[in-house]
């Protein structure tokens, strides 16, 4: 959370209850030229403790919350001895987080492990140079897998059993690896550019895997061709399945296991024109937005195999297609907006089979904004997101999937003003967002699990936008019969 117009943040728990609700880490007002401020704090869970790593001014420190006692300490950076120096978490292991620290005086650059207690805090081993900032992508295979200060090309692992460390490979210059490694499987996979930037168009690119271990990461396949891009790689059934942009204005749909002989196109279409290069995944399907001469730019999905991929359904009849513009995948449904800019698109939601996608709302004027889907206590699925409507503004809506039903689900700042929900996430079976009521500024709300909205009645009336209820019943207590 942050104070309005003051750049201070503070770290804030809670339960989803007003009581439950504290704040851990007050933020220092620190000078630093004309203003105050500090970086916002970056979050990590353990079992038994949350760290907290934030940026003071120049001053970079980690502390840990208890979740038992609730006593908040320092256990890396800060101005004073000994834990002053620079401090990064960098890998959740388990229990415990690695954490690379430099040492103040000796500027030598350390490797720590943690459990969030002092007891549990201890030094592994120098480094054999400074770590990317989020250069540790993911373990695989029980080693952790990260890439040295730019511009040394090369790929290194971390043991996490013994956290010895060694240069898994070199790559040849001019190249450019993209170290967003991608688990699929028990495999790591990512991209290659032989070029002297990632980003270079037309530069031949290469799909490599990697258990953690040289003989283990090796060049899969050269993707022959001028490539504009590549996008993000997707676990399917234990296969690594892709998007790349050509530059003669194709997209394929790659999918690899790990092998030469099980890599290549399952699928080739126009690239579509308003679309970049995502997929979602919803059961033992990808699904992606595909173009062909008869039907345009729809919405289509794979299993994995060239037998398997095809088009979802036809939403907009006719080779003119649709525009696809918006898509989110929960654990049960697949949402989307599709249709033509004139008239707008329309909101859909599919349980991934073409008996199971349904028109839900005609035309969507606003579009959704940060959906989140959560699911429900009967098995069902919601997805919140924030919408405009002419007599509310943006507030928070929902669509229940099973039924269909679209609705506001409360005006927070009633009238034609904006509350503008956001940040959403859920603790439990509990929404959490923050919004701007117009009396308290931007604060954190939660919806309870049921989401239930208050129905007008004959014994029941709503107010300030569903906000409250007021009920009628008698002074004994008992129902008053509907009028």
């Amino acid at each position: 959370a942050s104070a309005e117009y003051r750049e201070l943040y503070e770290v804030i728990a809670t339960d989803a209850t007003a009581a439950g609700t504290s704040v851990l880490s007050e933020a220092p007002s620190l000078r630093c030229g004309l203003f105050s401020w500090n970086s916002a704090p970056a979050l990590y869970a353990l079992p038994t403790a949350l760290l907290i790593e934030e940026d003071e001014c120049d001053v970079n420190r980690i502390l840990s919350w208890n979740r038992g006692s609730g006593e908040l300490t320092t256990l890396f950076g800060g101005r004073e001895p000994p834990n002053a120096g620079y401090a990064a978490v960098r890998l959740r292991h388990r229990a415990e987080a690695l954490v690379e620290r430099v040492d103040e005086s000796s500027g030598e650059t350390q490797l720590w492990r943690t459990d969030g207690t002092w007891d549990g805090t201890r030094y592994l081993r120098p480094m054999p140079e400074p770590l990317q900032i989020s250069s540790i992508q993911l373990a695989v295979q029980g080693k952790a897998l990260y890439s040295p200060s730019w511009p040394s090309p090369s790929l290194r692992a971390l043991d996490l059993a013994t956290y010895e460390d060694s240069e898994v490979t070199a790559f040849v210059s001019p190249s450019t690896p993209d170290y967003r490694i991608h688990p699929a499987g028990e495999l790591g996979y990512f991209f290659v550019r032989r070029a002297g930037y990632f980003d270079e168009v037309g530069a031949p690119l290469e799909l490599w895997r990697t258990t953690g271990s040289t003989p283990g990461t090796f060049l899969v396949a050269g993707l022959v061709g001028g490539y504009r891009w590549a996008g993000e790689i997707v676990d399917l059934g234990g296969s690594a399945v892709f998007l790349v942009a050509t530059l003669d204005g194709t997209t394929e749909l790659w999918r690899s296991d790990g092998t030469l002989p099980g890599t290549g196109v399952i699928a080739s279409f126009a690239t579509p024109s308003s679309s970049g290069l995502g997929l979602d995944r919803l059961g033992g399907y990808v699904f992606f937005q595909g173009r062909d001469e008869a039907h345009g730019e729809e919405l289509w999905r794979t299993d994995g195999t060239a037998a398997g991929t095809a088009l979802l359904l036809d939403l907009t009849p006719g080779p003119a297609g649709s525009v696809l513009p918006w898509s989110a995948a929960g654990e049960r449904y697949l949402y989307f907006t599709a249709g033509q800019v004139d008239p707008l698109p329309a909101l859909w939601v599919s349980d991934g089979t073409t008996q199971g996608t349904r028109l839900i709302v005609s035309a969507w004027d606003s579009g959704p904004a940060s959906p989140f889907a959560l699911g429900t206590p009967d098995g069902g699925e919601r997805l919140y997101f924030s919408a405009e409507s002419p007599e509310a503004g943006f507030e928070l809506w929902q669509v229940d999937a099973s039924s269909g039903v679209v609705r506001r689900v409360a005006d927070l700042w009633p009238g034609p003003a904006s509350s503008f929900p956001q940040d959403f996430m859920a603790l439990g079976d509990v929404l959490l967002f923050t919004a701007d009521d117009g009396v308290h500024g931007r604060e954190l709300w939660a919806l309870p699990p049921a989401g239930t909205p208050c129905v007008a009645s004959g014994t029941r009336a709503c107010l300030l936008g569903d906000r409250f209820a007021a009920e009628l019943v008698w002074k004994d207590g008992t129902a008053a019969p509907a009028r």
